[in-house]
């Protein structure tokens, strides 16, 4: 996975999945300042957020599903 530099609360997508709906990885659960816990999907770019936000795909779903292949 490329480096993380965008995180989106888990299930904060259009279907309020909480898990990829393709391969079911779970969220990173990261700790908040004030104490305990958040549950976050971690992205490469601000475009693989927003899909994450559409679809409720994880960043490695994402690159498998849209990678460019060499006949286009």
């Amino acid at each position: 996975m490329t480096q993380a530099l965008f995180g989106v609360v888990a299930g904060n997508n259009k279907f309020g999945f909480t898990d990829c709906p393709i391969c079911h990885r779970k969220p990173e659960t990261l700790p908040k300042q004030e104490g305990g816990t958040l549950d976050m999907f971690l992205f490469g770019d601000t475009l693989s957020s927003r899909e994450y936000q559409i679809s409720g795909l994880c960043q490695e779903c994402q690159d498998d599903l849209f990678k460019e292949t060499d006949d286009g």
